[in-house]
Order: structure tokens, then sequence, then C-alpha cells
């Protein structure tokens, strides 16, 4: 299973006897313990500073530890604002990485161009899941923050929504685009009419 091991070697002659006493191979002088990891990071905490256009993401990862070069890969991180038709994304101008141990808990903290204080309105924010990963290659697990509606399947992004209004941030909520809010709500319409319909029979 899952963990981190000792590993102990010795030999034996033809005849299956002990021919040497156990020698300890890990942990080593150089190498660290035998870890066996299949479970990927999660996203701790996410908080949005509307007032300098920052946005601070802590992922934890309790087995292999955090990869850090995929947290200063800007491609794994998207802000964008959500508009009428498409949404517009912004862009990364900064990342600084907390302190390279522990690498069990690591804090991004993203900076935004064009925002300084974010404007009011509907923000979306994504993290990849292949893209961010542990030291074992284990994908980012997100199983609240996915896409609409909702069902978690592995391999999915995180993706959440906030607005800001005078200047302060909403908490996260999940993202449902604009076409299914259309229909979601044309659904609704649709169902008052009918009883209404049936209440004038």
């Amino acid at each position: 299973g899952e963990g981190m091991y000792t590993v102990v070697g010795a030999a034996n002659d033809a005849l299956g006897f002990p021919s040497s006493n156990p020698t300890q191979l890990l942990p080593a002088s150089g190498p660290g313990p035998l870890i066996i990891d299949q479970t990927g990071p999660r996203a701790n905490q996410v908080a949005v500073n509307s007032r300098t256009g920052r946005i601070n993401v802590t992922l934890t990862d309790d087995g292999s530890g955090l990869l850090r070069s995929a947290l200063a890969n800007p491609s794994n991180y998207q802000l964008s604002v959500v508009g009428r038709r498409v949404n517009r994304a912004l862009p990364l101008v900064g990342i600084d990485l907390s302190a390279a141990q522990p690498n069990t808990v690591q804090t991004a903290t993203l900076t935004f161009g064009g925002l300084g204080r974010m404007n009011s309105g509907t923000y979306v924010f994504q993290m990849s899941t292949p893209g961010l990963t542990d030291v074992a290659g284990n994908a980012l697990d997100e199983r609240f923050y996915v896409p609409f509606p909702g069902l978690y399947k592995p391999g999915q992004n995180f993706v959440a929504q906030f607005s800001v209004d005078g200047g302060v941030a909403s908490p996260l909520q999940q993202y449902v685009p604009p076409p299914e809010v259309t229909a979601a709500r044309r659904y609704q319409e649709r169902i008052n009419r009918l009883r209404l319909a049936r209440r004038g029979r």
C-alpha cells in the first residue's frame, strides 16, 4: 500500500542459508526512504485578494510531495472575467512560491495583469489537473470545484467562480457556464407556465 518504507537487503548462499548480515539500502546517505504514492495533491485553500488582484493557492500532498516546477508553470492557472457571450482571460504576470520545504504544503501567489484592484463582476478561476502534480506524477485530485454538473470524475480541472462587489470578493462557488444558466432558467419558466395552465383549468 501507500506509505514510506525502509528497504533492507541480505544475501543467501546456494543452499538458501544467510551468507551476509542484513544491510539497510533505503534510506541511505543520499536517497531517502522508498515512498509509494498513488494519491494526487489537493487544493487546500484558494484565497482571493480583490484589492491587489492576487490569488493565493495552497496545495497539499502527504506522499511524495509537490512538484515545484509544476506550481511555477503559468499554463496551469487561468483567471477570466465572465462576459455575456465569452469570458475574457487575464494575463498571469507573476508567480511567487513559498519556501521549498516542507514540500508537502506549498503556496503559490498568483498576480494577474491589468487588475490591481478587481473591478466588480464575476470571475472564473481554473487550475490544470494534469499540469499540477506531485513528485510521483499523480495529478491534482479535485472533487468539489469541478465543471458543471459537478459529477466527480478523475482528471477534471479545478474550476470555480467568485464575484466582486464593491471591492469585496465572495466565497468560491462551483462554476456554471452561461449557456447552462440560460437553459436552467428557460426550463424553470416552462415549468412555471405549465403549473399556471393547470391551475387555470
